[in-house]
């Protein structure tokens, strides 16, 4: 590489085998103390080498620059250029003038160390402390992350109970490792705080780690109009349109309304009726509602709410 006049040219010794991309920079003080296009006290010399270039070298391993060589370049009609390296932080400093080299000395560099050897989010440094093993991305073999685990509150040193690849501390149905690969929080049952239970996200498909677009409780796969909020509390699935909170009506033997709608484990569920769809819908007296949903699909025969005379409308609501 050929530097700016007075600076010569450097090459690596010709017994090392060439790297491609590699650069010298001659860095100098500034004013020069010599007569240009003399050249003195040059502070140091850069020497850039792409990693990618030096084969199976990896992090902490040390790297042996062999001989660094300055040459003339350039002859301004002067005898003599001076050229002085001041090398005192590597031990000596060396000097030379006239139209032979000046070399320094080959040097020994150690890589950086990885602060992360085994890419598990962890430093060594807080392995250390942890007590995990910096070279094993999972110490206890659970298939969790140590870092993951460290992050959600886990223990990395134990695979058994909630600690362990199964183990579920937010209860939602959803075991660690799973959360781990939807990328979901295993010590909240709803990660992104968007109102959807991430089990619930989970089982249609939605994305328990995202509060947005079709993910959000907004979203709405399906076209039906019913957000996945709306969907949720209904019982109904959001990648269905055909799925809904329907009251489904038949006769037993006697004429009596049989009433049946699909439901939520846990949610309260009002029934309510009306002989006239101008004045609305109300109450429906008599009955045991609102009641308790123990089952997926509810009934009820509506014997003490049958009219005695005329129409009567049937709908199922959700209590808050």
């Amino acid at each position: 590489m050929q530097l700016n006049i007075g600076q010569g040219v450097f090459r690596l010794d010709a017994e090392i085998s060439d790297v491609f991309g590699a650069r010298l920079q001659q860095f100098n003080r500034s004013p020069q103390n010599g007569a240009v296009p003399g050249e003195q006290d040059a502070d140091f010399i850069e020497v850039s080498i792409p990693l990618d270039e030096l084969g199976g070298l990896q992090p902490g391993d040390t790297l042996r620059i062999g001989a660094v060589v300055g040459a003339p370049g350039f002859d301004p009609g002067f005898d003599r250029q001076t050229r002085q390296l001041d090398s005192s932080f590597l031990g000596n400093s060396l000097s030379g003038s006239g139209q032979g080299p000046v070399v320094l000395e080959g040097l020994s560099v150690q890589l950086a160390l990885d602060p992360d050897p085994d890419h598990d989010g962890l430093s060594s440094a807080e392995e250390a402390m942890i007590g995990t093993d910096p070279m094993r991305p999972d110490t206890d073999g659970d298939g969790l992350l140590d870092g993951w685990e460290v992050r959600n509150g886990l223990n990395p040193l134990s695979n058994v109970g909630v600690d362990g690849r199964d183990g579920d501390p937010d209860g939602d149905g959803l075991g660690n490792f799973l959360e781990q690969s939807l990328g979901s929080n295993p010590r909240s049952v709803d990660s992104d705080g968007d109102g959807l239970l991430d089990a619930w996200e989970f089982r249609y498909g939605l994305n328990p780690a995202s509060a947005v677009g079709m993910n959000g409780a907004a979203g709405d796969p399906d076209g039906d109009g019913m957000s996945n909020a709306q969907e949720q509390a209904a019982g109904t699935g959001p990648r269905d349109a055909a799925s809904a909170l329907r009251l489904n009506l038949s006769l037993l033997t006697n004429h009596v309304p049989h009433l049946s709608w699909s439901a939520v484990v846990g949610k309260s569920y009002q029934l309510e009726l009306s002989t006239n769809l101008v004045t609305g819908f109300g109450d429906a007296p008599g009955t045991n509602f609102p009641r308790l949903a123990v089952s997926t699909l509810e009934s009820y025969d509506a014997i003490s709410t049958n009219p005695t005379a005329g129409a009567v409308f049937y709908r199922i609501r959700i209590v808050p």
